[in-house]
């Protein structure tokens, strides 16, 4: 699955390589098709990578954050407010 992923990215980076006869009617419009969908793909892909990254970093201060709230849980407790 993730080999023909790759194929897939590597293809749609062909596509949007492609060099463009602007002068061919019978084929500007299926080019710029290609190359729209390529682009479109590319940055979803982007996009789904850099949603799990940051979501990854979130759950890695996870634990950062959950000793910083018993600790002010315990100063608070300290000085009689909780």
């Amino acid at each position: 699955m993730r080999d023909g992923a790759l194929r897939a990215l590597e293809r749609a980076v062909e596509i949007l390589e492609l060099k463009i006869d602007l002068t061919d009617e019978k084929t500007i419009g299926p080019v710029l098709r290609a190359i729209n969908a390529a682009s479109q793909t590319l940055l979803t892909a982007q996009l789904r990578v850099d949603e799990t990254q940051l979501q990854e970093r979130r759950l890695d201060r996870l634990p950062e954050i959950l000793r910083a709230m018993a600790e002010e849980e315990r100063k608070l407790k300290l000085i009689g407010i909780l």
